[in-house]
C-alpha cells in the first residue's frame, strides 16, 4: 500500500466548487448578510477524494 499522491494520505481533498471556503456571503434584498451553503461540501470545505475513494492509501 502507498499513501494516495492526491489528497496525501487524509482521504478528502478542498472543495473545487467553493475553494475550501464552504459558501459564501452575499447581500440581501433588504440589506442583510446571507450566508450561502456549498452544495457539494455541505459547508465543510472538503469532499471525499475520489482516487482512493477517501482511504487515504492505494493498493498497488
Amino acid at each position: 500500500m502507498t499513501r494516495c499522491r492526491i489528497c496525501c494520505g487524509n482521504g478528502r481533498v478542498c472543495c473545487g466548487i467553493c475553494g475550501g471556503a464552504g459558501g459564501a456571503i452575499e447581500p440581501d434584498i433588504n440589506g442583510l448578510q446571507l450566508r450561502l451553503v456549498c452544495s457539494r461540501c455541505a459547508g465543510t470545505g472538503s469532499v471525499i477524494c475520489l482516487y482512493c475513494n477517501g482511504l487515504g492509501y492505494k493498493i498497488q
